[in-house]
């Protein structure tokens, strides 16, 4: 079993995939795993944006393609897993549950359906969408009347607001008004239009993170997850959808009961997994009845494995000094959490401190602590908690929460009063409004983990970027780092979630797997690339300009540059002049995300041109520039070793318990940065080739070191992709159900080896490599193996040279355990391998620097 994430939009519909079904099965993908296909905001490039719940988006093909796609996928005996969005909608004029909230208000059948906070605001919704206050607009005849859909409505740029019943017949034919009369018109209205900067501050809905125009929806009520789900379900009974990927679960005000609730209408047949980001010190709840997470967990534990220890304590080191900060990654977590929780989240957190005032006031003990205090407490309390949210239901609380609560109560900045009244709400078991106070509270402290750590503080602090990922460790704890934390990742995870995802990319990360890969190798030539930043920075310091009385980049921004370029240069020379662009809009989003220097609420125009005057100036070849020069006799070592990181990749993920996920076109290199640079177009015509080729070879060690030693052509990624997934596909049990055999290494280079066995005693008897490419089937019996033995960390076998292949591992071997076969193949090289209790590196290295073993 694999899946393949396909990214929807109205330039790739149903028929796009449609026609790639048959490429995607012969690949070795099991299940297509598709982005939001329900109707969405018109032009959307991701479907997140859901405006209408009942119907299929026409954008993408409508009702009918999508029927023809589920057919196909059915008679390639393939599945749908498809990602769901029960968290929120756009909150726009195409969506009539909305328009109705708009036009009625409270009175609105539709009113349950939004998490609204009636009681604030005088009843009305506060709108935040202006680009001025209320009368400038009113004044500069910016907002007007007009008809639409067959009704009158109040018409402002791109945006249509309903009027209320009784407003069309006061009216009377009229559409061009006056300033006041437009005025009093509005105060009718159910909602409140407010400048978008000012309106932050009054918001009484709960948003998707910081976005005005995505509304939470309540699927905590019965009669809202009913229409919400309702034609999710029904794709389900019809056999059209096989599984449901539930986004954004923390926003949930109950996962563990919408989860419940979900399997319970999905039946046990569909597959159910989360977008979790769990902590790296944090475990999937085992009470969620799902088949696990999208795998940032397995990404995260996996990217870990070729970072080397040492060399990324001398690249930290070196980054406080060059940026000038003296704070770690978890010091600046903390701070931007602060940051986002009193600038992006001020309504929310305004709105749960005056509860929090209410409950003071109930509270004896708390001295009438003032709502001013209590925001300030309610703030440090959010920002030091360690994980994205707790999960407290009733009276009981879970004990990995309890002492996480604990943990942010005591690193939080607050005197002992505050103190001891926020944990005596966060752990009040008898106190009702406290338990309801907190369940709210947890809803807001997955989007300020998100903002605060994911997009602010990961461009921030630059000193490694390839750890500074989606559900990364912010602590940066050297334990987690190395082969036996790996194991030991991976045989609880094949105990306790054997079908959850594994993935290495997807629309969501900051970077593609190849750039991860690359960006590793920084950690082992720590010392020489420390060198050539301090270098290249004196050479290029010419090449700033001043911007808001500052040099542009600054030294955090300037970091960050030179690791993109390292991650993520393209190996054709035609790509380098568009990669150019690609990299000065990246780097105008980096400093919006850091807040440091731009923002998205306030973009600094003088700053973000600067940068991108120095992303062409660095960049521009000529004999004068000897960044560029000295950093082409760089980069190419980084772009091998990295490469090995990544088939290094495939084979893990492939083999690891779990299912391997894989994010479109990252069967071939793909140097995609943060969306929407991976949202760009993929070349499947040249994919569709390249696999008929392949499959047209004969599997031998000639084909096998051929395409190595022509890697930059990216065959030999989609050759090691096409072999490990036939293989798990032949053999689903074993890799489902088998056990984790960690095999460990003896001899020079044992460091420089990850490796593990699979093994599943009652597989029933067949042939573990079978068609004419293969060569011949081994003989198996009722215990079946597979051994799957990658290298890390391995720039320094040669010298820092290319040579990795064969001898150069000397007498490094694998040891095997006992009962484990004499005799192997490697589906990869098709060689035949004689091993008798251990097997030799340079034999399994001798063609591919990865090997993926079939034994019975």
């Amino acid at each position: 079993m694999a899946t393949y994430r396909f990214q929807f939009n109205r330039s790739f519909g149903f028929s796009a995939a449609r026609r790639l079904t048959p490429y995607l099965r012969e690949l070795g993908i099991s299940t297509l795993y598709a982005s939001p296909i329900l109707a969405a905001r018109p032009g959307s490039p991701h479907g997140y944006d859901v405006v209408d719940l009942r119907r299929v988006n026409p954008e993408l093909g409508g009702e009918k393609k999508f029927e023809q796609l589920a057919a196909r996928l059915r008679r390639c005996g393939m599945g749908l897993l498809l990602d769901i969005v029960p968290n929120h909608m756009a909150a726009r004029a195409e969506n009539v549950w909305w328009w109705d909230v708009l036009k009625r208000g409270e009175r609105s059948r539709f009113a349950r359906f939004f998490d609204i906070d009636w009681r604030a605001q005088g009843g009305k919704v506060v709108l935040p969408v202006l680009g001025d206050e209320l009368r400038e607009v009113l004044a500069g005849g910016e907002l007007r009347v007009e008809r639409a859909g067959g009704e009158l409505c109040l018409r402002y740029f791109d945006h249509r607001f309903p009027l209320a019943p009784g407003s069309a017949r006061k009216l009377s034919g009229r559409r061009r008004l006056t300033p006041n009369q437009l005025e009093e018109l509005l105060e009718g209205q159910a909602y409140r239009l407010t400048h978008w900067r000012t309106g932050m501050q009054q918001i009484n809905y709960r948003r998707f993170f910081d976005i005005s125009d995505l509304v939470g929806l309540r699927v905590e009520d019965p009669v809202v997850f009913a229409a919400v789900h309702e034609r999710l379900l029904q794709l389900i009974r019809e056999g059209q959808v096989s599984g449901l990927r539930v986004d954004h679960v923390d926003g949930l005000y109950d996962p563990h009961e919408y989860l419940r609730r979900l399997r319970r209408a999905a039946g046990g047949g569909a597959t159910v997994v989360v977008e979790k980001i769990l902590a790296a010190d944090e475990g999937l709840r085992p009470e969620w009845r799902v088949e696990g997470t999208t795998g940032y967990d397995f990404l995260n534990a996996l990217n870990r494995l070729f970072v080397d220890a040492r060399g990324l304590r001398r690249l930290e080191g070196f980054w406080r000094r060059f940026a000038g900060s003296d704070k770690r990654l978890g010091e600046v977590t903390r701070a931007a959490k602060r940051q986002v929780v009193e600038q992006l989240f001020a309504g929310e957190l305004e709105s749960l401190a005056q509860e929090l005032e209410g409950l003071a006031a109930r509270d004896g003990r708390a001295g009438g602590l003032p709502r001013d205090t209590l925001r300030r407490a309610l703030a440090e309390v959010t920002s030091a908690l360690g994980v994205y949210r707790t999960y407290r239901r009733g009276r009981r609380i879970d004990a990995a929460d309890k002492r996480r609560l604990e943990t942010a109560l005591r690193q939080a900045k607050l005197r002992p009063a505050e103190r001891a009244f926020m944990r005596r709400v966060l752990l009040a078991r008898r106190e009702a409004a406290c338990r309801a106070w907190v369940r709210r509270w947890q809803q807001f402290t997955g989007p300020a983990m998100a903002k605060g750590f994911e997009d602010t503080a990961c461009y921030r602090e630059t000193s490694l970027l390839s750890l500074n990922e989606v559900g990364s460790d912010a602590q940066r704890r050297v334990s987690l780092l190395g082969v036996e934390a790996f194991h030991g990742f991976n045989r609880e995870r094949g105990r306790a979630w054997p079908q959850t995802l594994n993935t290495t990319s997807t629309h969501d990360t900051k970077r593609s797997e190849d750039v991860r890969a690359r960006l590793n190798v920084l950690s082992e030539l720590a010392a020489e690339w420390t060198q050539r930043v301090a270098r290249w920075s004196r050479w290029n310091r010419g090449k700033k300009t001043a911007a808001g009385g500052r040099q542009v980049p600054d030294k955090a921004e300037e970091s960050l540059l030179y690791q993109t370029l390292a991650g993520a240069w393209p190996l054709e020379e035609r790509e380098v002049p568009r990669f150019g662009e690609r990299v000065a809009g990246y780097l105008v989003k980096a400093a919006r995300e850091a807040k440091v220097n731009s923002r998205w609420a306030d973009p600094r125009a003088e700053h973000e041109s600067a940068l991108a005057a120095f992303v062409q100036a660095i960049l521009k070849a000529s004999a004068s520039n000897k960044f560029l020069q000295d950093f082409l006799r760089f980069q190419p070592q980084v772009a091998y070793w990295g490469a090995v990181n990544s088939l290094a990749q495939v084979v893990l993920k492939a083999a690891a318990p779990g299912v391997p996920d894989f994010y479109q076109g990252t069967e071939l290199w793909d140097f995609s940065l943060v969306d929407p640079d991976n949202r760009r177009p993929v070349d499947y015509p040249r994919r569709e080739r390249l696999l008929k080729e392949l499959g047209r070879e004969k599997v031998s060690p000639r084909l096998a070191q051929r395409l190595w030693e022509r890697w930059r052509d990216g065959r030999v990624k989609l050759y090691v992709t096409w072999r490990a997934l036939r293989l798990r596909r032949e053999h689903a049990q074993l890799f489902l159900q088998g056990d984790y055999v960690p095999l460990r290494a003896e001899g020079r280079w044992k460091r420089q080896v990850c490796a593990f066995a699979r093994r599943h005693p009652w597989a029933s008897s067949r042939r573990l490599c079978s068609g004419s490419s293969t060569g011949s089937p081994l003989r198996s019996d009722r215990r079946q193996w597979v051994v799957a033995a990658a290298p890390r960390l391995v720039s320094r076998l040669s010298g820092g040279g290319e040579a990795l292949l064969g001898k150069v591992w000397g007498g490094t071997a694998l040891r095997l355990p006992r009962g484990a076969p004499e005799r192997w193949e490697n589906v990869l090289t098709g060689e035949r391998l004689t091993a008798k209790g251990c097997l030799r590196a340079c034999e399994l290295f001798a063609h591919l620097p990865v090997a993926l073993l079939a034994g019975s």
